[in-house]
């Protein structure tokens, strides 16, 4: 709206295309939760959700169809099913339908080096457990820890299955956890000796 006033004076009222009143990124399950919620939109055409690894080179990696016009608060979802390993950059690329673009901040999930499930069979066990690193890589490490937190045994992953003997650990609940090359934790959970 453009309103002109008397001595000159005028009024020029822009209607934003978008008021985007959240935007966030996080991990669910092997994969990155993307959510933004919009207050209002006016001839806006699509979302595009882009993905970086360095925060500087973007990249699409999906287009959600936006509402077009809108005076009402409206939720839309993403979700990145395959993210890079270590840290990912989001943002969102809004593109209006006369062409005109604009990006949101940015968002940072870090997925561990190797998002691993890992399995400890039998649990409780009190012989041999097999150790089943679901996608773990190579030369990391596999941590055993009593209740105290002392350090009852540390391996080297040689590959996605290993075991140990567990004859010689007294009853009790241990900690375990799964160390990438680099020495970040990567899993973690608990096993039992019967």
């Amino acid at each position: 709206l453009d309103w002109i006033l008397q001595n000159g004076a005028s009024l020029d009222c822009t209607v934003l295309p978008v008021e985007l009143l959240s935007f966030d990124a996080h991990r669910e399950g092997t994969g990155v939760n993307l959510e933004w919620r919009t207050a209002s939109e006016s001839g806006t055409a699509y979302f595009s959700v882009e993905r970086s690894s360095d925060g500087q080179s973007f990249e699409s990696i999906g287009h959600v169809q936006a509402a077009g016009s809108s005076a009402q608060a409206i939720d839309y979802r993403l979700v990145d099913e395959q993210p890079l390993q270590g840290v990912n950059y989001y943002r969102l690329h809004q593109v209006d339908e006369d062409g005109t673009a604009a990006y949101s901040s940015t968002r940072v999930v870090h997925i561990a080096p190797f998002a691993s499930t890992v399995n400890l069979v039998p649990n409780p066990g009190s012989a041999m457990v097999q150790v089943l690193l679901n996608g773990a890589e190579a030369g990391g490490l596999f941590e055993l820890r009593d209740a105290t937190g002392r350090l009852v045994m540390q391996r080297l992953i040689p590959d996605a299955r290993m075991e140990f003997d567990a004859s010689a650990l007294p009853s009790g609940v241990y900690g375990y956890r799964v160390l990438a090359r680099n020495g970040e934790a990567a899993a973690r959970g608990t096993w039992v000796r019967d």
